[in-house]
């Protein structure tokens, strides 16, 4: 049973963000509510705890953001994002999450979330990303690392997005030191795995996106504008 469904139908200024928090852990519900209550920029009208409350609660207070927990006890929260974009088309959504693997971060945008911020950031990063996402733009944090970060603006769904989200996360960790050069002692070092196992990540890799070797990969991260500055 969901609980801590608290609805506000305060009205702030014309400039206040209203943020619906759906997060079903109370201690990170009250810490998120609390911090974004500071001040008039932002406004919480609403804190549920599964993404069947969500749906409800965001046809009646009609948040303009709302941020979702990467973990929700009866939906998948990839549903949850796309039913929020069909129903609530007025509300973007924040992914928040404590995994920033390949396939969490270009799952949830593929779903129609707007930005995506790890529960390792910092409360100034996640109302920098309320503030972007408001304004129109996509985000991703610093924790998320900069493959992702000339993608922001790109429509989800795209063939690379769909081929990157099948990795999973010891992949994308090896397809990051990859592009970045590294060969298999390397990655095998820095992954503390041995270069057995590295070597048979990097064929799985390269299988999965359809590349012939690591030179392919690399045009094919340079091509979907992937690698690091």
């Amino acid at each position: 049973m969901c609980t801590h469904q608290d609805e506000c139908i305060e009205v702030h200024t014309r400039e206040t963000i209203r943020i619906l928090v759906v997060e079903p852990q109370r201690i990170v519900e009250t810490g998120l509510r609390t911090l974004l209550s500071e001040g008039d920029e932002f406004l919480v009208v609403g804190s549920p705890a599964c993404g069947r409350d969500a749906l409800t609660m965001a046809k009646k207070v009609h948040p303009n953001i709302a941020i979702v927990d990467g973990a929700l006890p009866d939906l998948e929260v990839t549903d949850v994002i796309r039913q929020l974009g069909d129903e609530c088309p007025k509300t973007r959504v924040l992914a928040l999450s404590s995994d920033n693997n390949w396939g969490t971060v270009v799952g949830a945008f593929r779903a129609g979330a707007w930005g995506f911020v790890t529960k390792e950031s910092t409360i100034d990063d996640l109302k920098a990303a309320l503030r972007s996402i408001s304004r129109g733009h996509r985000f991703v944090d610093g924790h998320t690392g900069g493959l992702l970060a000339s993608a922001w603006g790109e429509v989800p769904g795209t063939t690379a997005e769909i081929a990157l989200a099948s990795l999973s996360k010891r992949e994308s960790e090896v397809f990051r030191l990859l592009v970045e050069g590294k060969n298999a002692g390397e990655i095998a070092k820095a992954l503390f795995i041995s270069r057995k196992t590295a070597e048979t990540h990097r064929r799985v890799i390269l299988k999965k996106l359809k590349v012939r070797d690591v030179a392919e990969l690399m045009k094919f991260a340079a091509r979907n504008q992937l690698l690091n500055p």
